[in-house]
């Protein structure tokens, strides 16, 4: 007889591995065309302080008004200039299991788990959003 396949019910299961990301002293106008490029909702940050997520209605907000000034300016520039410009990322490690990710409210409509090493937060291992959970 057969033994059955555990369903997968662990982030490093879903998560997308290959990953697309910034750092904050790379010009707004990078993050615009990898958002554009790649039809992203949501990119990652890499700041000194850890983690963030930049989302496109961020990016859309920002560049209303001054919108050549504003392209060329850093991200954290643009974080700085602009309050919420830059999201709080939500991070999870690759054995978190799948019931327990939305246990947690997402802060400022980052809908996008960034996966992370277990021992730090510095290395990026994945990203997850719902639409790989679908």
């Amino acid at each position: 007889m057969a033994v059955p396949t555990p369903k997968p019910n662990e982030v490093k299961d879903y998560m997308v591995r290959e990953v697309v990301s910034v750092k904050s002293w790379q010009p707004v106008a990078h993050a615009r065309e990898l958002m554009l490029t790649h039809s992203f909702s949501f990119l990652p940050v890499e700041t000194k302080g850890g983690w963030k997520v930049l989302s496109e209605i961020s990016v859309a907000s920002f560049l209303r008004e001054r919108r050549t000034e504003r392209l060329a300016l850093s991200i954290h520039d643009a974080d700085q200039q602009h309050s919420g410009f830059l999201g709080k990322a939500k991070e999870v490690r690759p054995d978190s299991k799948i019931a327990d990710l939305f246990a947690v409210p997402f802060e400022n409509g980052a809908r996008l788990w960034l996966v992370t090493e277990a021992d730090s937060s510095d290395r990026l291992l994945g990203v997850l959003s719902p639409f790989e959970l679908m």
